[in-house]
């Protein structure tokens, strides 16, 4: 799938991993994502805003 995309969707998705709901992923799997990987806050304002 991100063979169709450059490199500003990977940035993209490394500032804001919840931009994953968008391709599909569920919200469970997208914030265990942007948690464990990404190192984000439970409380991040983009987090809030997803959910």
């Amino acid at each position: 799938m991100l063979k169709h995309h450059n490199e500003k969707s990977v940035t993209a998705i490394k500032e804001n991993p919840y931009l994953l709901i968008g391709f599909g992923m569920s919200f469970e799997d997208a914030d265990k994502l942007a948690i464990t990987i990404f190192d984000r806050d439970e409380d991040e304002p983009k987090r809030l805003s997803m959910r």
